[in-house]
């Protein structure tokens, strides 16, 4: 089944301004994949030009991946918004897990894998 790209939303949390960060590079990979990107980062208002949300919390509710570029502790602060908020699945990229979080994701029945974006995109894994 072919799916339209541009349908599928995915939000980055932790996005970046930098093209050292890999969140800003996923940015950049997931667009020229064709999703549709949606940016968060409480400390950025915009990056290049596009908006930048400062919580998950105003995501879309049909978000299909959040892909995590933040650290654990973060991320574990956020869990009760993870579990409302309920993505398809979340990515958490290196850095970005640990066993405490990844325990608690888990007991919390939030779909979630260990694995990088980058590569995903690169391998034709992301879908």
């Amino acid at each position: 089944m072919n799916v339209n790209k541009k349908m599928i939303k995915v939000a980055i949390l932790g996005a970046s301004n930098n093209p050292q960060r890999y969140s800003y590079q996923a940015n950049k990979l997931l667009k020229s994949h064709g999703y549709q990107v949606f940016l968060v980062n409480p400390f950025h208002n915009e990056i290049d030009g596009e908006l930048c949300l400062s919580s998950i919390n105003q995501l879309p509710d049909d978000i299909h991946t959040l892909t995590v570029y933040v650290n654990p502790n973060s991320t574990f602060e956020m869990i009760d918004l993870l579990e409302n908020f309920n993505p398809k699945r979340i990515i958490l990229n290196p850095g970005a897990s640990s066993q405490e979080l990844s325990r608690e994701l888990t007991n919390r029945n939030i779909t979630f894998i260990e694995a990088c974006t980058l590569v995903m995109l690169n391998t034709g894994q992301f879908e």
